[in-house]
């Protein structure tokens, strides 16, 4: 008889309204006076059975329940404590950490000691690794290896994977109000959006939530929705008093930051920007070989056959040149003076920075139409004599 049968038995015999022949027959079969009747001490049973121990308290309360003829009921013996409960005193929870090597469980995690691992749960096959394993060959069910240690071709048997065909990503993408992904980004359906990701409350905000009042973990409205007084509780920040600023800053060696800059004690430096990788070298690094995009030293410290591999170059085929020229009116450098086509200037004159014409004349000029400084000057002159003109004539009348 399992604990569902049970739960409905006990709560039939409670009830006021059971049948009257089961008393009968019990009482006829058995010629022992019949006891009075057990009262249930809690007003709900089924509210009763669900809390730990109450069901064998209720069980063993008078000395074991009792038929109508006065028997020990049969299920008396029946007990909900686990079969193997945790050793440690008045603990009733199932137990599942030991020492690692052992099978036997003998506490649960409130109560195991410093060392003990969960042997009940499958771990990883690897020597030494206790995560959970979720990585097998497709179409197996039982998982064997974690992440890290999963053998080549292995995929993760425990999350269904996106249902693009042939795709082994983790589904994030489904229809709104889903709670469960379908798909990956990549092949995400028009309209569906990212339902595993926290969003904003906002009615049809879509952002990432990191605002809620002082003191909490969790964000629920971004920057935008926030209410006045919301701080981030999701970034860190800096651990002077009353600083909200993102920490950048702490001594060397360390992967962290734990101060702003105005908060930086004397000798830390920026632990999130890349520097050169010479010794003591705090420069930004942009120099390295050709065809690798991240640079690895400063230009004192670059190693021979090295080039600028952050800063742009001219667009020219094998030209590794600065640009600085383009048609005046735009706002990047596409070649070098040598590669430069005709009608283009040298954008970082200072004669090309100060405010052009304006905007609808700018996007209406022809390609290789240049305007030079003369006739800016004469532009300028023109409508400052206009202006000078209307001036005297308003004076005038």
């Amino acid at each position: 008889m399992n604990l569902r049968h049970l739960r409905r038995l006990l709560a039939w015999r409670c009830s006021s309204a059971r049948p009257s022949f089961w008393l009968q027959s019990s009482a006829a079969a058995c010629s022992v006076t019949p006891q009075p009747q057990m009262t249930h001490p809690h007003p709900h049973p089924s509210i009763a059975l669900r809390q730990p121990g109450r069901l064998a308290e209720l069980w063993r309360g008078s000395g074991g329940p009792r038929c109508a003829a006065g028997r020990t009921c049969c299920l008396s013996s029946f007990s909900t404590r686990p079969s193997q409960a945790c050793k440690a005193p008045n603990c009733g929870k199932a137990p599942s950490f030991n020492f690692p090597g052992t099978r036997e469980r003998a506490f649960c995690k409130t109560h195991a000691a410093p060392g003990m691992v969960d042997v009940k749960t499958a771990h990883c096959q690897a020597p030494g690794c206790t995560k959970q394993p979720n990585f097998n060959v497709r179409g197996e069910a039982r998982g064997l290896y974690c992440k890290p240690h999963a053998l080549p071709g292995m995929v993760n048997v425990k999350s269904l994977p996106c249902q693009g065909p042939g795709c082994t990503k983790q589904p994030c993408f489904n229809s709104e109000g889903e709670k469960k992904g379908r798909f990956c980004k990549v092949h995400a359906l028009p309209g569906m959006v990212n339902v595993l990701k926290p969003r904003c409350q906002a009615p049809s905000c879509t952002k990432r939530p990191s605002f809620n009042n002082e003191g909490e973990s969790r964000g629920i409205w971004c920057k935008a929705h926030a209410a006045p007084g919301m701080v981030d509780v999701t970034s860190r920040r800096c651990h002077a008093p009353g600083c909200t600023k993102h920490p950048v800053f702490n001594f060397e060696g360390k992967n962290r930051g734990i101060f702003c800059k105005r908060h930086a004690a004397e000798g830390m430096v920026d632990t999130t920007s890349k520097r050169c990788r010479a010794p003591g070298c705090t420069k930004r690094p942009s120099l390295n070989f050709e065809g690798i995009p991240k640079g690895i030293f400063c230009k004192s410290h670059a190693v021979l056959g090295m080039v600028d591999v952050v800063s742009p170059r001219c667009r020219a085929a094998s030209c590794a040149k600065q640009p600085s020229f383009n048609f005046v009116g735009a706002a990047a450098f596409l070649y070098c003076k040598a590669h430069a086509e005709p009608g283009m200037v040298n954008l970082r004159r200072p004669q090309w920075r100060r405010p052009g014409p304006p905007a609808q004349r700018r996007a209406a000029l022809p390609p290789g139409d240049v305007i030079s400084a003369s006739s800016d000057t004469a532009h300028g002159a023109q409508t400052g004599g206009g202006s000078d003109a209307a001036g005297s004539s308003s004076t005038r009348s």
